[in-house]
């Protein structure tokens, strides 16, 4: 049996959510999993050097679902694991990558504060994903 649930943490793990939807989709392990990815505000202004995109394409991916790796910096690894999320959340006051995700997809945005709630809000979640 395959994992409920995959959960993302941040620009590190945006490629997760591309495999699962692209080339694990049909892997019986995945097949059923939902992907949160929680976005935090740790942009960085670096930007990625080489082939990003070579790196990154994997079997059922296609170079027009790698488009937000173009720009090959924070903002585009954040839209790309948003691109394939089922839910994004963010990890307190973020309203500038909560705007960027809106404005790419219409998807579930939740914000999760780290309070005394804090664990019984992302098993709810996770509950509500999973059905």
């Amino acid at each position: 049996m395959g994992p409920d649930v995959v959960h993302c943490n941040d620009w590190i793990t945006s490629f997760i959510p591309l495999y699962l939807k692209t080339t694990y989709k049909n892997d019986p392990l995945f097949k059923n999993t939902k992907t949160v990815f929680t976005i935090y505000n740790n942009s960085f202004s670096h930007k990625f050097k080489g082939d990003l995109m070579g790196k990154v394409r994997m079997m059922d991916i296609e170079d027009t679902m790698l488009g937000h790796l173009k720009t090959a910096d924070y903002e585009g690894f954040i839209k790309l694991g948003a691109q394939f999320s089922d839910v994004v959340s963010t990890g307190g006051d973020n309203k500038k990558l909560e705007g960027l995700v809106k404005k790419l997809k219409e998807t579930k945005i939740e914000t999760i504060e780290k309070d005394d709630n804090y664990t019984e809000s992302f098993y709810n979640l996770y509950t509500e994903l999973v059905g």
